[in-house]
C-alpha cells in the first residue's frame, strides 16, 4: 500500500480494504480454530464446577438445581456449549483435568471448613 500523494490520491498499486478485510476474517477464523486452550479458563471453570457441585449437593427439586445451575453460568458468563467443551478440553488433558479437579477439591473442602461441617 502506498500513501496518498499530494493531490490524496493513491498512487501505484493500492490493496484494497476489501482485501484487508478478507485477510484479517481468514486470520480471525484460523485463531477461533485453533487448539490452545479450553475454551473458559481455568479460574473460572473451577469457579463454576465448584457452585455447581454445590447446587448438587443441597437438597432441593430437580428444577431448582436447573434453575441455580442457570444462575451460576450466566453470572460467570458461560453457556452449557462453553462448558461442556471446557469438560471436553480437560478429559482430552487428563494431567491438566487433575490439577484443576485437585484445585476444585481444595475449595469445596475450604467451603465444607468453612461451614463446619465435618466428615
Amino acid at each position: 500500500m502506498t500513501l496518498p500523494g499530494p493531490g490524496g490520491r493513491f498512487e501505484g498499486h493500492v490493496v484494497s480494504i476489501r482485501s484487508v478485510a478478507l485477510v484479517l476474517a481468514v486470520v480471525v477464523a484460523a485463531i477461533g480454530c485453533a487448539e490452545g486452550g479450553p475454551p473458559i479458563d481455568e479460574d473460572r471453570f473451577v469457579d463454576v464446577q465448584v457452585e455447581l457441585h454445590l447446587i448438587e449437593a443441597r437438597p432441593g427439586t430437580d428444577t431448582d438445581r436447573v434453575e441455580l445451575r442457570t444462575r451460576v453460568l450466566t453470572e460467570h458468563g458461560v453457556d452449557e456449549h462453553q462448558l461442556e467443551a471446557a469438560t471436553r478440553y480437560y478429559a482430552d488433558n487428563l494431567d491438566d483435568y487433575v490439577a484443576v479437579y485437585e484445585r476444585i477439591v481444595d475449595r469445596l473442602t475450604e467451603e465444607r471448613v468453612r461451614l463446619g461441617a465435618s466428615g
